[in-house]
C-alpha cells in the first residue's frame, strides 16, 4: 500500500543510501528509483500525497540531483522531479482544494527558488539529456509564473546560457 509513510521511508532511504557503500547498495538503490517511478506513474496517487511528498520526496530528489556522482541518478532525479511538478502546478482544481494547492505551489516555488535555480547552470553543461530536461522543467515553471521566477534567473545570471540552447549552432538543435 502506498501511503505518506511509504513515500517518507523511500526518501529516507534514497538519502541515506547515496554515499554509502554496502552490500547490494546499487540495487538497493535502483529498487528504490524503480519504485518511485511507478508511483509517479499514477497521478491519483501523487495528487492523494501531494504533502507528504512535498515534504519529503522533492527536497531529496533535488538533493540527490546535485551531490550524486551518477549522472543516471541525477537524471532520473531531474525526470521525477518535473513530472510530480507539472502535475502538481496543472492539476485541476476538483483533485485539491485551493488551500492545499497554494500551499503546494508556494513550497515547489521555494525550493525552486532556493536550491534548484542556484544549482542550474550545472544543470545546464550536464550530460545530456539532462539539459534538456532542465529546460523542460523550466518551461513549465514559467507556465505558473508570475514574474518573479524570471526576476531571479536574470539575478542569477542564467539567462544568457538558457538563450544559447536557441542557438542553431547548439549541439542538441539538428
Amino acid at each position: 500500500v502506498v501511503d505518506q509513510h511509504l513515500v517518507t521511508k523511500i526518501s529516507t532511504f534514497l538519502r541515506q543510501s547515496e554515499g554509502l557503500v554496502f552490500p547490494g547498495q546499487p540495487e538497493f538503490k535502483a529498487a528504490l528509483m524503480s519504485t518511485l517511478e511507478l508511483i509517479c506513474q499514477r497521478s491519483e496517487l501523487l495528487l492523494a500525497l501531494q504533502e507528504s511528498i512535498c515534504q519529503s520526496l522533492l527536497p531529496v530528489l533535488l538533493d540527490l540531483l546535485q551531490r550524486s556522482n551518477s549522472s543516471d541518478t541525477r537524471f532520473l532525479c531531474l525526470k521525477l522531479f518535473t513530472a510530480i511538478v507539472q502535475l502538481y502546478l496543472d492539476a485541476p482544481e476538483p483533485h485539491s482544494d485551493s488551500l492545499q494547492r497554494g500551499s503546494t505551489a508556494s513550497h515547489i516555488n521555494e525550493m525552486v527558488f532556493n536550491i534548484l535555480l542556484p544549482a542550474y547552470q550545472a544543470l545546464l553543461v550536464d550530460e545530456h539529456p539532462i539539459p534538456l530536461y532542465a529546460q523542460k522543467l523550466l518551461v513549465t515553471l514559467l507556465e505558473t509564473d508570475d514574474g518573479a521566477l524570471i526576476r531571479r534567473v536574470c539575478e542569477l545570471d542564467l539567462h544568457a546560457t538558457f538563450f544559447s540552447f536557441l542557438s542553431l549552432e547548439h549541439a542538441n538543435n539538428n
